[in-house]
């Protein structure tokens, strides 16, 4: 369901309707899509083995520099895969987000470069993110 659908469905039902399709939305995203079957367990393991040498991959950012997510290191919703960003700020000593749940992949992550991003109208954000995740465009 894309935006305009939702925000139709939602305009056209009553306040109860309302809270129903809300409730269904949110156990919708938070429900637990980790049961997946692992089929080939070697394929698994060399997956998780290449992720964490492309994780451990040091870079050395500057202001300025085009960005980008390292392949299977995604783990925002923005920017998109391939989506280029520019280096605004390197941080010296890393923030960490301990106000997220401890449950949530958020939790107490190193955020440690500050990025900016072109919106979906082409308007100017700035977020803070793992440098580990993202490499030099090329």
């Amino acid at each position: 369901m894309n935006k305009e659908q939702l925000v139709k469905l939602l305009s056209s039902s009553d306040e109860t309707d309302n809270e129903q399709i809300l409730r269904a939305i949110i156990s919708q995203i938070t429900s637990d899509s980790g049961n997946k079957q692992i089929i080939d367990v070697e394929k698994h393991i060399s997956i998780l083995k290449s992720s964490v040498e492309k994780y451990n991959q040091k870079n050395s950012f500057k202001i300025g520099d085009i960005v980008q997510w390292k392949e299977g290191l995604k783990n925002k919703k923005r920017p998109q895969f391939g989506e280029p960003c520019i280096v605004i700020e390197v941080l010296n000593k890393a923030i960490s987000d301990i106000q997220a749940p401890i449950a949530s992949p958020y939790f107490a992550e190193k955020l440690d470069i500050k990025l900016g991003l072109l919106g979906d109208n082409e308007e100017f954000f700035t977020f803070h993110y793992d440098q580990n995740r993202f490499e030099l465009r090329k």
